[in-house]
């Protein structure tokens, strides 16, 4: 029995880059979850006309910027489910940035076809 024991701690020992991945994998999950509860969906994306933004938790304001950094459109948006109009905006890439009521914030780039 003493020999087992022995063999499995130094199993453990000389495996410890499994033991390690394993933690590291099971961390990115509790990351993946904690992620998942701050993030929004922008669909459809390329849009035209309007996003529609849909948030697991509340949001506070959506806003708008342009790739140089400018604030192009600020929208107060208390709830979960919005319809942002993009069609007065330029043709390209935009980062849409979502603060939740709890003051947490996320960010997704969207596109203006």
């Amino acid at each position: 029995m003493k020999y087992l024991l022995a063999f499995i701690i130094t199993a453990a020992l000389l495996h410890g880059g499994i033991t390690h991945a394993a933690a590291h994998s099971c961390r990115q999950g509790i990351d993946s979850l904690l992620n998942s509860a701050r993030s929004i969906t922008a669909y459809p994306n390329p849009a035209s006309v309007s996003v529609h933004v849909k948030s697991v938790k509340d949001l506070r304001e959506l806003v708008i910027y342009g790739l140089d950094g400018r604030q192009v459109r600020r929208i107060a948006t208390p709830g979960k489910d919005h319809m942002v109009q993009v069609s007065g905006l330029a043709q390209g890439p935009y980062m849409l940035r979502a603060l939740f009521e709890d003051g947490t914030r996320t960010s997704k780039m969207i596109i203006k076809q």
